[in-house]
């Protein structure tokens, strides 16, 4: 196994840093979490998605602070370009949506479409733009161990629109932008996650989170923006609900037991462990090691 300093040292199995990801993957089924998180297998067909939004975030990281420094508008835009180039240097993908041309395009054209955009880089007392933070704060509950569990994350930017707090988060998707992408949100573990984060680590009144999207084609992208809101108690709501799933997991880890979730296999197009799971349990590792590689997510890394 690569190494995660995310687990226990005392109690191998158990997680005590957790992002919004690793708490997604064991709402949704324990066993998707046991394969993905502690056996750390990952589908080699999601890698390029994965650097394809890592670049596409860089590249618009990048502009985000050059804006915000002074930086006139289309020297910032280069550099954003600049960045997306560097990132994919070595890129050879066989998706014809996540090549260098469509990651560029979609940076330069979601510049041009938000380019008179009401919200506005929060500048934080430090003095620095309020552009991809990550955070981790102690969530006060206590794990089996006596280890304290811990939130992590990252957000891509904290933006004043129309004089309300927002976190801001960037998505890219093969999927059509309407209300009903943006529906999904809420209710949302990420949203929710950091909304709270906002609060808890800045000290800011955060409202919820704009999400702005970019919907990839071969030969076009378009852009949506949609809104989370969160009132203090829908937060307080999932940060209850978050604890009892904590609580939940620990007990998966004491008694290295996690159970499959069958309602889950076919939500959002179908589990990537489904061909797994069909198979007996006898014969499942020869199938992950034939379909699947070892990736490591650990929550306790700042980006």
């Amino acid at each position: 196994m690569l190494e995660n300093k995310s687990f226990s040292t005392d109690l191998p199995l158990l997680q005590t840093v957790w992002d919004s990801t690793s708490l997604s993957l064991f709402k949704q089924c324990p066993y998707k979490y046991y394969l993905t998180m502690i056996e750390q297998w990952a589908s080699k067909e999601t890698a390029i998605e994965l650097s394809f939004g890592i670049a596409y975030h860089s590249a618009l990281e990048t502009f985000d602070k050059a804006i915000a420094s002074g930086m006139p508008y289309e020297d910032a835009v280069i550099e954003a370009v600049r960045v997306a180039l560097i990132h994919t240097t070595s890129w050879t993908p066989k998706d014809n949506l996540r090549t260098r041309y469509t990651l560029c395009r979609a940076v330069v054209w979601y510049l041009e479409h938000f380019k008179d955009d009401n919200a506005t880089t929060v500048i934080l007392r430090n003095g620095q733009p309020a552009v991809e933070l990550s955070f981790k704060f102690d969530t006060g509950v206590d794990s089996s161990t006596g280890e304290t569990f811990i939130l992590s994350g990252h957000m891509d930017r904290v933006v004043d629109y129309d004089n309300q707090i927002f976190v801001m988060d960037r998505k890219s998707t093969k999927s059509q932008i309407n209300s009903q992408f943006f529906d999904r949100y809420t209710p949302d573990n990420q949203m929710s996650m950091y909304t709270l984060a906002g609060k808890v680590v800045l000290g800011l009144p955060i409202s919820g989170v704009i999400i702005d999207a970019v919907h990839l084609a071969v030969s076009f992208c378009t852009f949506g923006r949609g809104f989370a809101n969160r009132t203090p108690q829908m937060i307080d709501d999932w940060f209850e609900d978050t604890i009892f799933y904590l609580n939940l997991a620990d007990k998966c880890a004491q008694e290295k037991h996690y159970p499959q979730n069958d309602l889950a296999c076919n939500l959002y197009g179908g589990c990537q462990f489904k061909k797994i799971c069909r198979k007996d349990p006898s014969v499942r590792q020869a199938f992950l090691e034939a379909d699947f590689e070892r990736r490591v997510w650990d929550p306790s890394k700042p980006r």
